[in-house]
């Protein structure tokens, strides 16, 4: 999960841009009905707070949760190399 839309283009697959910080109810609700059994966040660094409180959410619920931490860049300026490499830390 990004922020925007420029985020998801940068990050490539399988990226789903939450339109802000916070997690539209229907995505959500969705999450837990599908069965998803893997989440990767990576919101901007200036919404560390929201990324870790939905961490803690998903990882509550057994889903097996990563926040990656963006350096000084968003994922739309950090690129699809920097994104990937981020994703195997």
């Amino acid at each position: 999960m990004v922020e925007g839309v420029f985020d998801a283009m940068a990050v490539k697959r399988n990226a789903i841009p939450i339109l802000g910080k916070f997690i539209p109810k229907t995505l959500n609700d969705t999450i837990y009905k599908k069965g998803v059994q893997s989440i990767n966040i990576l919101l901007d660094g200036d919404d560390q707070d929201q990324a870790l409180y939905y961490t803690m959410q998903f990882q509550n619920q057994g889903i097996t949760t990563k926040n990656i931490k963006p350096t000084d860049k968003d994922a739309s300026e950090m690129g699809f190399t920097e994104v990937n490499n981020k994703l195997k830390e």
